[in-house]
């Protein structure tokens, strides 16, 4: 399928380790709304269908939701404690948006595979965020489908304020769009002068990757929501 078909593409328990069932029952969910819309993959077959219709994926990014499903500051760490896993509500995408998603932003570590990671961030000033600390990635391409739930094997220590984010190297569609902007909006490791643009959104597109530095979340989208999830348990 031509790049042109996907649009405005990207505008955008299998366990790590093995957590406490005490831990995991008394985990809160960070993310949680009263609705959640699916995820937008696959594209509707055929060749009449709304820009909108089209399937999108976070691409190359550190993500976080600024405010969801009329929510704001759903993804800020509530006291000081650990995050114990997280989830993902993963669409499935045709053939042949796996191999356009591979092409476009496939990574060698990967092997063009989708894949995500948790990562924590603080607020340093202005549109700079600290990465605080993050979890392993895992490729997602055998989860398509579902929504999949990851423990920690080592469970990340988090204060107050910090804010739950996804990172991806290469893609995941765990994306939804076409939602009511002012309830929905995200924010993107992005400089605001490459927020749009095929080639921004890939090629000059950087998650943030190295613990202790800061980064410039420029880009904030409206209208969509990246569908993630983590939880936490209190200290």
């Amino acid at each position: 399928m031509a790049a042109a078909a996907f649009g405005c593409l990207l505008a955008a328990l299998a366990a790590l380790g093995a957590a406490s069932s005490s831990e995991a029952a008394r985990a809160r969910e960070i993310g949680k709304t009263a609705n959640t819309p699916p995820p937008s993959c696959p594209t509707p077959k055929g060749n009449d269908f709304p820009a909108r219709k089209g399937c999108q994926v976070l691409g190359e990014v550190t993500a976080f939701q600024v405010r969801a499903d009329g929510r704001k500051g759903l993804m800020k760490v509530p006291a000081k404690g650990h995050i114990v896993g997280w989830a993902v509500d993963l669409a499935r995408p045709n053939k042949e948006e796996r191999v356009f998603f591979k092409d476009v932003l496939g990574d060698r570590a990967f092997n063009g595979k989708a894949s995500a990671r948790i990562a924590m961030l603080s607020h340093s000033r202005n549109r700079r965020f600290r990465l605080r600390a993050e979890g392993p990635a895992v490729k997602l391409n055998s989860l398509f489908g579902r929504r999949q739930y990851f423990t920690l094997n080592n469970p990340i220590a988090v204060n107050k304020g910090w804010i739950a984010a996804l990172t991806t190297q290469t893609w995941v569609p765990n994306f939804a769009h076409d939602l009511p902007g002012d309830g929905n909006t995200w924010r993107a490791s992005r400089v605001k002068a490459r927020c749009e643009g095929f080639n921004n959104l890939t090629k000059r597109s950087k998650p943030h990757r190295d613990v202790g530095t800061n980064k410039v979340y420029g880009c904030v989208y409206r209208d969509a929501r990246p569908l993630y999830w983590a939880y936490f348990v209190r200290e």
